[in-house]
């Protein structure tokens, strides 16, 4: 270049907070090297180290190798250094501003930590699993109770002969689960959810009325079947710790990011989920056939079941029970039809 770049600022030599007014002079873009003249007429050769980002009109630091420092408030004059052409710092500004790497970088990230999560979390997650107390999901289950009691369930109407005959038959599957799981049977009415069967990580199996009205007695012992082996393997208490364990990866991963690349990466995470909540769904479909064998309920009750509450929940959606005949990559459960196909599968199996 004809002329030499000079930007007038502060220099602080190695290890002082001690400033002087100086100016840093630049001959050639393409090197790193420079001079400082100082007010009193000194000349010291340097070499460039770094650039700060411009922020605002903050002073820019030119870090300079061996521990010295020059400040300035030419912002601009900063931004010709950092962007000239062929220059040593105009590399580095267009390695940050080609913004095709970046994306790339990110990508990266995100299938780093669905790999993290759909790997290397399950053995993390088997270990939590087996360290916790029985105590810690006995106090889990109590809570999730108390909640549901207090906002979504109202007391059961169902008559106390059908509520004792299914108690006999959960008595029979906890038998046969062979888990030491504190296994307890609740009815409850529905109330907003309506006809329903759920598991806590602790054993509370719940059945509200409107699911035991829907459903024969061999049917409602087949969900149960299928609730059973949710405490068995563990999948809600798995759940919990997996939400943990994502939660924790993407911390560690994302840093400084920014919230647009933590909402990315935890959408993925949310989509991970998604399918291993889908497999333990299956598994459970597969433990409860397992189970209804052992005490003599043939499992295509499970089966029966099943078209049942689909049919209940589907029924009035605009696309019908078809609209729950596909899985999708935002579905908890897996869609009617895969669910059938390898539910009846595990039934002709022997």
């Amino acid at each position: 270049m004809s002329q030499p770049l000079t930007i007038d600022g502060r220099y602080f030599p190695k290890g002082s907070s001690r400033a002087s007014r100086a100016r840093l002079v630049m001959s050639d873009f393409a090197s790193t090297q420079a001079d400082v003249l100082m007010a009193d007429g000194g000349r010291i050769a340097v070499e460039i180290a770094s650039l700060s980002d411009r922020i605002g009109g903050i002073d820019r630091r030119i870090e300079l190798v061996g521990g010295g420092l020059f400040m300035t408030a030419d912002n601009d004059a900063v931004d010709g250094l950092s962007a000239f052409h062929g220059g040593f710092f105009s590399r580095i500004a267009q390695w940050e501003s080609f913004h095709p790497r970046l994306i790339a970088f990110l990508v990266a990230i995100v299938v780093l930590v669905l790999a993290l999560y759909r790997y290397g979390l399950p053995a993390a997650v088997s270990v939590a699993v087996w360290a916790t107390p029985p105590g810690v999901t006995d106090i889990m289950d109590a809570s999730t109770r108390r909640t549901l009691d207090q906002i979504i369930f109202d007391d059961t109407t169902l008559p106390q002969e059908r509520r004792d005959k299914l108690q006999a038959s959960f008595d029979d599957l906890a038998a046969a689960s062979g888990t030491d799981a504190n296994f307890v049977l609740l009815f409850r009415d529905g109330g907003a959810i309506g006809a329903n069967a759920l598991a806590l990580p602790g054993g509370t199996v719940i059945l509200t009325d409107q699911f035991v009205k829907l459903v024969s007695h061999d049917e409602a012992v087949a969900v149960m079947a299928h609730e059973v082996t949710h405490v068995s393997h563990q999948h809600s208490l798995r759940q919990i710790y997996r939400a943990l364990g994502f939660a924790a990866v993407v911390a560690l991963v994302s840093g400084d990011l920014g919230t647009a690349a933590e909402e990315i990466l935890g959408g993925g995470g949310v989509l991970v989920a998604m399918a291993a909540s889908r497999e333990m769904e299956l598994e459970a479909d597969a433990g409860g056939v397992e189970l209804l064998r052992k005490i003599d309920i043939d499992p295509a009750n499970l089966s029966s079941a099943l078209d049942k509450l689909y049919e209940h929940i589907c029924g009035d959606l605009p696309g019908g029970v078809g609209s729950c005949e596909e899985s999708g990559y935002l579905s908890t459960h897996p869609g009617g039809a895969d669910r059938r196909e390898a539910l009846e599968r595990r039934i002709d199996r022997r």
